[in-house]
């Protein structure tokens, strides 16, 4: 069976010796024609699974990128709070010293 689309993008993961054996032979076992192959199949089932059925994919994965964006604001906000709250402490505990 050819490809239909090409596939030009690469996702590269680690495993482990034994889920690296495991993959294998769960791949002979479902008659898989490669271990890629089967990644592949894999990761778009549970794509497909995680997305209402009526939602068209490109919706999805727009809202899916706004919410990863909103997320990436928050983790700033807090990152920024944190080094105000960081910045603060060694003063106080300085001024602290200079005082005894």
């Amino acid at each position: 069976m050819g490809v239909l689309k090409r596939r030009n993008r690469m996702v590269n993961f680690r495993l482990s010796e034994d889920e690296y054996v495991a993959l294998k032979n769960i791949c002979l076992k479902e008659g898989a024609r490669s271990l890629s192959d089967f990644a592949r199949a894999a990761v778009c089932r549970s794509m497909a699974a995680s997305r209402p059925a009526d939602e068209p994919l490109d919706i999805w994965v727009r809202n899916l990128d706004a919410k990863v964006g909103e997320i990436d604001q928050t983790v700033r906000q807090i990152t920024e709070q944190m080094n105000v709250i960081w910045r603060s402490r060694p003063r106080k505990r300085i001024e602290a010293q200079e005082c005894s």
